[in-house]
């Protein structure tokens, strides 16, 4: 069997045509799909392990991928949160990972067509994030409100929620603290075990948002 050709294509929507079961087809596919046997477990698989190679791809991005009757791979990229160039390696890296052999096509179908998210980002066991890390100089403005206790004319109709001030706060890797110059505690914070002596793990994760039949 001659292996299967794979291309680069931009995304157009699929044409529309009418169903000749009168839509029992498509019914029976979405129906597999919601109880968790739909046909989109190897464009995921691709995707999780594109993504996790390609370690300067961060934040979201969603994937159009078509995979016809005769074995063509294509994957365009419908959008991404940061990083396009990245996701767009990871793209790329997806298509040629995808086995078109490996995609059950429902019969008398086209090919099959998945559109997939995934989700990337490197953190600590207990989800605090690198890039969170740091010390910064945080402003607080001055913030009025209405009185929901006024009972007399002489109780004020205008009370202060939040006074000015400036905070210092620094996020670490185990403890963070935060120094505040103005009404209120003057110092809070806190130190988390679970980070001591842990090293970032890069959370990859991929869900399909739709699928359906070319």
């Amino acid at each position: 069997m001659a292996e299967a050709s794979r291309e680069v294509v931009p995304r157009v929507e699929p044409p529309r045509t009418l169903s000749p079961t009168g839509g029992l087809a498509e019914g029976l596919d979405a129906h597999d799909s919601a109880i968790g046997l739909g046909r989109g477990g190897p464009v995921l698989s691709a995707l999780e392990v594109a993504a996790n190679d390609e370690g300067t791809a961060q934040g979201n991005a969603t994937f159009d991928v078509s995979i016809d009757a005769a074995g063509r791979v294509s994957v365009s990229l419908v959008n991404a949160s940061t990083s396009a160039d990245a996701w767009s390696r990871v793209g790329q890296a997806m298509r040629s990972a995808i086995d078109a052999s490996h995609v059950r096509l429902p019969p008398g179908a086209n090919g099959w067509h998945v559109v997939a998210r995934v989700d990337a980002k490197v953190q600590y066991p207990n989800g605090r994030q690198p890039k969170d890390l740091g010390t910064r100089v945080e402003a607080d403005g001055l913030a009025l409100g209405t009185n929901p206790r006024r009972a007399t004319v002489g109780d004020p109709p205008i009370v202060f929620k939040k006074m000015p001030g400036i905070t210092l706060a620094h996020s670490g890797k185990v403890c963070s603290v935060r120094i505040h110059l103005g009404l209120g505690p003057p110092i809070a914070g806190g130190c988390d075990p679970s980070n001591i002596g842990a090293h970032e793990t890069r959370v990859v994760t991929t869900r399909v948002v739709s699928e359906g039949r070319l």
